[in-house]
C-alpha cells in the first residue's frame, strides 16, 4: 500500500482526501487508488445522508450543547468511515465505472451536498482523471454549501446566533416593550439556534426567524418547506410556505409588525414587560400549535447559553481598556 494512501485510514479526512488525489495522480491507473477513492466519496455520502437526518430534528433537546453536537458529529464521522469499511456498494460501483474498461460515452451523476448532480464523463483511458475529477468536484460542491451557509451569516452556534442577531433584538425589543432576551429565546426555538432556518431550493437563506407563515395577506416572497404542526397532541410533518426576507432585519421588523396588526396579540403584547407571561400569551393566542411552545421559550430563558452568550457578545463590544 502506498503511505499516502496507508495514511488515509480516516476516509472523511480532507487531509487524507489530499493525499489520495495526489496517489491517484501519481499511480495513473492503480486499481488501489482508485478504490480508496471510491471508498472516500462513499464515506462522505454517508456522512451527508447522516447530517440530513440529524438536520430533521425538531430543535435542540435539554441537554443539547456546543460540545455534545461536537462529539455528535464525531461519532457520526466515525460511524461513516466504518459502514463505508465495510461497503454499501457505492464504492463497488464507483470503481466499475471508473475502471478504464468503462466505454468511453459512460457517465455517472455524482450527488452533491446541495441535493444537486454532477455529470462526469469518462473516458476510455482517463480513469486516473477522472479520479481525480471525483475528488475535485466533491471538494468544490462541499466549498459551494459552506459558503452559501456563511452567507447565511449564522453557523448553527449560539455564539454566533446571539452575536449576530442581538443588535436587531434589542431595537426590536423596543418597539414591542420585551426585553430582547425573549425575542432571542423564541428565534432559538424556532430555528434551533439558527441551524433550521428556512432555504429556498436554490439554497438561499429565507431569513425567517420566527416561523411566520406566508398567508393571504402575505405579498412578499415565500419559501415552502416541511414543518411539523401538533394536532390533537400529536406533532404531524407537513408542506407549508412560509415568510422569505432579505435579512435579518427584516424578519425582527416583520415579527414586530405582525403581532401589532394583529388583535389576536393584544394580550401578549399587554403582558410585555413579562417575558414568561409574554410567551405564555403568545401560545395562548395561537402563535404556536406546539402545546409546549411557551414553556420550551421559558427554558432556553432560565438555561445558561443565553446569558453566556449575551455577556460575551456585549463584553466583545466594549471598546478595550487604556
Amino acid at each position: 500500500m502506498m503511505p499516502a494512501l496507508a495514511a488515509a485510514n480516516v476516509y472523511t479526512d480532507f487531509n487524507g482526501l489530499t493525499g489520495l488525489k495526489a496517489s491517484a495522480g501519481a499511480a495513473k491507473d492503480d486499481p488501489v487508488a482508485l478504490r480508496a477513492v471510491a471508498k472516500q466519496f462513499e464515506a462522505l455520502f454517508l456522512q451527508m445522508v447522516l447530517k440530513s437526518m440529524r438536520n430533521a430534528s425538531l430543535g435542540e433537546g435539554a441537554f443539547d450543547s456546543d460540545q455534545s453536537r461536537l462529539y455528535r458529529d464525531m461519532f457520526d464521522q466515525q460511524i461513516s468511515t466504518s459502514m463505508s469499511t465495510k461497503g454499501i456498494g457505492i464504492a463497488d460501483m464507483l470503481v466499475r465505472q471508473l475502471d478504464k474498461s468503462v466505454n468511453t460515452q459512460s457517465q455517472f451523476a455524482m450527488p452533491s451536498p446541495l441535493g444537486r448532480s454532477s455529470t462526469l464523463p469518462l473516458s476510455r483511458n482517463s480513469s486516473a482523471q477522472s479520479v481525480r475529477a471525483v475528488a475535485v468536484a466533491d471538494t468544490a460542491s462541499v466549498s459551494v454549501a459552506t459558503k452559501l451557509q456563511s452567507e447565511s451569516e449564522l453557523d448553527g452556534s449560539a455564539q454566533s446566533f446571539i452575536k449576530t442577531l442581538l443588535p436587531h433584538a434589542q431595537r426590536v425589543a423596543k418597539t414591542l416593550g420585551v426585553v430582547p432576551e425573549v425575542l432571542l429565546a423564541q428565534s432559538a426555538l424556532e430555528t434551533g439556534w439558527g441551524q433550521f432556518v428556512a432555504r429556498h431550493p436554490e439554497g438561499q437563506s429565507s431569513y425567517n426567524l420566527f416561523g411566520i407563515k406566508a398567508g393571504a395577506g402575505w405579498t412578499g416572497k415565500e419559501v415552502t418547506v416541511g414543518s411539523y404542526e401538533f394536532i390533537r397532541g400529536t406533532a404531524v410533518k407537513q408542506s407549508s410556505a412560509f415568510r422569505s426576507y432579505g435579512s435579518y432585519a427584516e424578519s425582527f421588523d416583520d415579527y414586530a409588525r405582525f403581532l401589532r396588526t394583529n388583535n389576536r396579540y393584544d394580550g401578549a403584547l399587554e403582558k410585555a414587560a413579562d417575558p414568561k407571561a409574554y410567551a405564555r400569551a403568545l401560545q395562548d393566542a395561537g402563535y404556536a400549535t406546539d402545546p409546549h411552545y411557551a414553556r420550551k421559550i421559558g427554558n432556553i430563558l432560565d438555561g445558561d447559553v443565553l446569558p453566556r452568550e449575551i455577556h460575551r457578545a456585549q463584553a466583545a463590544e466594549q471598546p478595550p481598556r487604556a
